[in-house]
């Protein structure tokens, strides 16, 4: 497995630009169950065929994501736009198909109302509102379930951060990983040094680029 240390190209250029970023409801409902990580993706079919047989990864992030979640997303009646959250309970997925859905699993989606699909003997649970599919391993996606616990201004600024990354990072990358404050020190802490690791902020977003099999944090 070759290794990353010499290949990732990170500059410490903080990605600027004072106040939130563009408020996306797929988004907020997502950062409501606090996950550890996210990923927007861009190009869903090289991201899932890339991800399975990549050893840089395999090597960092062997579970995320797991074989069910590459066939959810495969399942999906849409490519790109697409974001994945990762709890300490499970994941959740979040996307707004493109247009009238006649192939995939999903074309008899019931809206407004918690149901679930087997996909590949996996079950998933899921809330179709308006041009919103949201996907969960959990039961807990109804609109009221995800904003409960914390008022919408609070959360804002809780995640200013995360907002401001999201506003900055690239969209003409396969994907883009967005780390939280634990996952950040566990990922970066892991290959550099602590001084170095301590001038990043509370979230990072890095661009993923799996034919290289590198990571450049977002706006450097």
């Amino acid at each position: 497995m070759r290794i990353l240390y010499s290949i990732i190209l990170i500059s410490l250029v903080w990605v600027g630009c004072s106040g939130g970023g563009v408020v996306r409801q797929e988004v907020d409902g997502l950062l409501g169950r606090e996950p550890s990580l996210l990923f927007h993706i861009h190009q869903r079919d090289q991201f899932v065929s890339q991800v399975i047989n990549n050893d840089f990864w395999k090597g960092y992030f062997r579970y995320y994501p797991n074989g069910n979640v590459q066939q959810l997303l495969r399942s999906l009646p849409t490519d790109k736009d697409i974001w994945v959250a990762y709890t300490h309970q499970g994941v959740y997925v979040s996307c707004h198909p493109q247009q009238k859905d006649t192939q995939s699993p999903w074309q008899q989606a019931v809206m407004e109302r918690l149901d679930s699909l087997v996909i590949e003997k996996k079950t998933w649970y899921y809330y179709y509102q308006g041009k919103q599919l949201l996907i969960s391993s959990l039961k807990d996606i109804a609109p009221e379930a995800l904003s409960e616990g914390e008022e919408e201004e609070s959360a804002k600024e809780r995640y200013r951060d995360f907002y401001r990354l999201e506003k900055t990072s690239s969209g003409d990358v396969v994907a883009n990983l967005f780390l939280s404050p634990k996952k950040n020190k566990e990922f970066v802490g892991g290959l550099f040094s602590e001084s170095l690791a301590g001038l990043l902020g509370d979230w990072t977003a890095w661009d993923v680029f799996m034919d290289q099999q590198t990571l450049q944090l977002s706006g450097s």
